[in-house]
């Protein structure tokens, strides 16, 4: 119980500047006010992040570095498995531009 109460805080403390910080920025300092724009710059903005995270993250400072190798643990490396990857891959290439044209059409909704 105590473990699912954590992976919810961890989501909500991850995922809250994604719902909130790139909309109010589109939205209040980009000036956009129609529905088409605002889904192309989130959906901009999300891609860019996400490949970000993706190439240097995952792949480069977790993968290449020696900063994440743990003592003990070298045997269990990578520490980023296959399936993980893939997910990780398609939330990015398909989950973010589902996710900018969500969030630009329940704000064009108001």
């Amino acid at each position: 119980m105590m473990l699912v109460v954590l992976e919810g805080i961890t989501f909500v403390a991850l995922m809250a500047p994604q719902f909130l910080l790139v909309p109010l920025m589109v939205y209040f300092v980009n000036g956009t006010s129609d529905f088409k724009t605002a889904a192309i710059q989130m959906t901009v903005i999300y891609l860019i992040s996400g490949l970000f995270d993706r190439l240097f993250i995952d792949w480069y400072w977790v993968g290449k570095t020696k900063a994440w190798i743990i003592p003990g643990t070298e045997d269990m490396m990578p520490y980023i498995y296959g399936k993980t990857l893939i997910g990780k891959w398609v939330s990015t290439v398909i989950g973010f531009p589902i996710l900018a044209v969500l969030i630009a059409w329940v704000v064009s909704r108001f």
